[in-house]
């Protein structure tokens, strides 16, 4: 059973720049605020609030997902049993993660990340996460909780704020490191590869913004809440 915004969306669908804050979000499997089960295209969303499983697949922003997830973020708390993620419970796959974070404390026995609990296949660039990881039993990681085959791209995640050393995949970086670049830089910074072409048109689109030497980066793309 679903409880989510939308339960699921097709491989037809697509769904852009709608933001939901103050959800509390409480069901079995494919829990989350926005997407049950994604199977297709999430672009520019966000996500704050809280989601509580009882089963598998909870996530801030989506549940579970083999479609994909752009320029979207969560600050949403999430607790479950098992496959339980910041932004995301589980990918499977062929779809990809970019340009995304999350900030949400979650918590699980098992198969828990900051960004995503579980991956079976698919990618992640370009995407972080900062918040408490809580786990009591097997494939706990900062950024992702477990990986049979995925490929996962200039993506970090807090090592300070998350409580956690070690992920299943990503590289885990401090806080200062996280905060303090004030650009995308050059070819040897953090985000030198984040200023990404997200529209298929010559050039580069710019999705992010980086504030002071004292906050993470926030995205600013298709009018995205950056002050959330």
């Amino acid at each position: 059973m679903f409880k989510a915004l939308f339960g699921g969306i097709a491989s037809t669908s697509r769904i852009e720049s709608l933001g939901i804050t103050g959800a509390s979000v409480s069901e079995n499997e494919y829990s989350a605020v926005l997407v049950g089960a994604n199977r297709d295209e999430i672009v520019a969303c966000y996500t704050a609030g809280s989601v509580t499983g009882s089963g598998t697949f909870a996530g801030g922003l989506v549940g579970w997902s083999e479609g994909t997830i752009s320029t979207s973020y969560s600050t949403a708390s999430v607790t479950g049993p098992s496959q339980v993620g910041g932004l995301l419970g589980t990918k499977t796959g062929a779809g990809s993660i970019t340009n995304s974070y999350s900030t949400a404390y979650v918590s699980a026995r098992s198969f828990i990340g900051g960004l995503v609990g579980r991956m079976t296949a698919g990618s992640i660039t370009n995407s972080y996460s900062t918040g408490a990881v809580s786990g009591t039993g097997s494939n706990i990681g900062g950024l992702i909780g477990g990986v049979s085959t995925a490929t996962v791209t200039d993506s970090y995640w807090d090592t300070s704020t998350s409580g956690y050393g070690s992920s299943a995949r990503g590289t885990g970086k401090t806080t200062s490191e996280l905060q303090s670049p004030t650009t995308y830089g050059t070819t040897t910074a953090t985000y030198y590869n984040w200023n990404a072409n997200l529209d298929g048109q010559p050039g580069n689109d710019d999705p992010w913004t980086f504030g002071k030497t004292d906050q993470y980066p926030v995205l600013k793309y298709a009018g995205m809440d950056t002050t959330v």
